[in-house]
């Protein structure tokens, strides 16, 4: 589940938005290949990083 900003309003109501958790850079999601190479011996192309960022995302 994706973090959350929980707020109130003049009214006293709690309301809740979703944080945004920026896309990796290319640097970050690098070291995180590598870590993943490193560890459990997945080889990850440049096209994961979408997949890397929708995964994480809602852990961070």
């Amino acid at each position: 589940m994706p973090d959350m900003l929980i707020t109130k309003s003049p009214n006293n109501t709690a309301t809740a938005k979703l944080m945004s958790v920026p896309e990796p850079t290319e640097d970050e999601f690098n070291l995180f290949r590598k870590l993943v190479q490193k560890e459990l011996g997945f080889e990850w192309g440049d096209d994961k990083k979408y997949l890397l960022y929708s995964r994480v995302q809602r852990r961070l």
